[in-house]
């Protein structure tokens, strides 16, 4: 067998492969009651297995997650300083906007406040 034996799933102990009629996996603590299982059995475990699967997931969502966070974040960055330079060119603007009777002094305001937001 290639494959090596878990640890008892009932005490913890080790585990031996006891050769008769059929392989099967015996404890090696003599208090532990639960032996003779046979070997192609005993390293089932469904509930372990299906509890790894479920962990193993949730780390794979919560990667996916994060790599989604780190692009919203690097987009909102590009963001900001797009507004900043809208901004910048708006006040530059400002005075010969005001001449021609566009007023824009509060939509400015709006405009700044909102890429202080966090």
């Amino acid at each position: 067998m290639s494959e090596e034996l878990k640890a008892c799933p009932f005490c913890g102990s080790k585990a031996d492969i006891y050769h008769d009629r059929q392989d099967v996996a015996v404890c090696s603590n003599g208090d532990c009651n639960n032996c003779g299982i046979p070997v192609d059995e005993w390293n089932t475990r469904p509930m372990e297995d299906t509890l790894h699967k479920e962990l193993y997931d949730a780390r794979y969502e919560a990667n996916l997650a994060n790599r989604g966070f780190e692009t919203i974040e690097k987009q909102d960055t590009a963001l900001r300083t797009k507004l900043d330079v809208a901004v910048k060119l708006l006040k530059n603007l400002k005075p010969i906007l005001d001449k021609l009777g566009y007023g824009i002094g509060d939509t400015l305001t709006e405009i700044e406040k909102v890429g202080k937001d966090e």
